[in-house]
């Protein structure tokens, strides 16, 4: 094992190239934006773009199997900018843009093992220090990342054994969240074929099988500490953080009360972008307050709460909501007369039952997948460390 300077690893870096508008003409290039990059090292082509690049002049600029793309402008407060992506991608030509660099490693390194190792660089924040932020732009110091950083390199043939390991590592990661994914459209097409359209000819309306925002009446019968929910705390995708606790004498008023089996629907989302967006939704498995930013449907003795969460998460009910939301800009609202009219079927209790007992093999099956991706997450840094 020998101790290196980054600079002495790669040969100098390349900047991306932006070329002009694609002129129609079909001679335009692929080009990876740091959009394109997965926090995962690899790279998502599916948005890619296509510009005017003129190759011969640029000819270095096109990336080659093993180089190392690292973003050198973008970032966040919650994201240090700095990622890295690997190229291995062989069906096309490819630039990226002028908010990215191209590392290049000399010969005798293994491009995959000084990616890794790049990769842990970035996750164990050693990027932090050679940020730069003007005009809300984070940048980084490429120059002086590379120039001060020393890292410890194997000898290669150690190398190639570490790439073999994290390499199967990762194949295994990206399998579970194959799988993961493949779960979830298990559950929309059991919902489909289970209930058919439910949105066809409707008979029902939703306040006749839940209570709207129920009454606190319940309070007197809590003590201590219960769990607070602020909307920051519920994803896009309705996972819920029940993580914070409050005193119950300082939630009391003024807050959304809610119990096991409630479900939530926001009034307001939090990843609006000039006031467009559909409203997130939240399955709770607790008893405490939350924003007054939130609905709570309560379901009636006619509605499996599984269900009904389902519901909620159908396009239909979510662009409807979107469509009906009042007010301006970013505060847009969903109104209780919008959920309260809303129309569609109720099926059978039995079926709605038959359908949740479903959806918690499902969950199991979801959970053993996540355990499985995190222990091999924690090995894949392990091994890298």
């Amino acid at each position: 094992m020998t101790i290196h300077f980054l600079q002495n690893i790669f040969e100098k870096s390349i900047n991306g190239e932006w070329g002009n508008e694609d002129s129609g003409n079909g001679e335009a290039t692929a080009v990876i934006r740091t959009s394109n990059f997965l926090n995962s090292g690899r790279l998502n082509l599916d948005n890619i773009v296509c510009r005017d690049i003129d190759k011969n002049k640029n000819s270095d600029k096109i990336l080659r199997t093993g180089d190392i793309i690292i973003e050198k402008s973008g970032g966040s407060p919650n994201q240090p900018v700095g990622r890295v992506v690997y190229f291995d991608v062989t069906d096309q030509d490819y630039f990226t843009n002028n908010f990215t660099s191209i590392l290049r490693v000399k010969p005798g390194y293994n491009s995959k093992y000084i990616f890794y190792l790049m990769k842990y660089l970035y996750d164990t924040k050693k990027v932090l220090k050679f940020q730069n932020q003007t005009t809300g732009i984070i940048n980084l110091k490429l120059t002086d990342y590379l120039n001060k950083t020393k890292v410890n390199i194997e000898t290669i043939e150690n190398q190639n054994t570490i790439v073999d390991i994290l390499d199967r590592l990762e194949y295994q990661i990206i399998n579970r969240n194959k799988q993961l994914s493949e779960l979830s459209n298990l559950v929309k097409s059991r919902f489909n074929e289970m209930f058919g359209d439910i949105f066809d000819n409707p008979q029902s309306k939703l306040e006749d099988h839940t209570e709207l925002n129920p009454n606190k009446k319940e309070l007197l019968n809590f003590n201590g500490n219960v769990s607070f929910l602020p909307m920051s705390n519920v994803s896009e995708n309705g996972k819920i953080d029940l993580s914070i606790n409050r005193n119950i004498d300082d939630v009391r008023k003024g807050f959304t009360f809610f119990k096991d089996n409630d479900v939530i629907v926001a009034k307001i989302t939090p990843c609006f972008e000039n006031g467009k967006g559909a409203p997130v939704f939240g399955l709770l498995n607790g008893v405490g307050f939350g924003s007054t930013e939130f609905h709570v449907l309560r379901p009636k003795n006619t509605v499996n709460t599984v269900w009904l969460y389902h519901v909620t998460m159908l396009s239909k009910f979510r662009l409807e909501g979107e469509r009906k939301m009042t007010g301006s800009g970013g505060q847009r609202r969903i109104t209780k007369d919008f959920i309260n009219n809303f129309k569609l079927n109720i099926p059978p209790l039995s079926l709605q039952n038959e359908f949740a007992d479903f959806v918690a093999q499902v969950d199991k099956s979801q959970f053993a997948c996540q355990k499985a991706i995190k222990l091999w997450r924690n090995s894949l840094k392990s091994s890298i460390i």
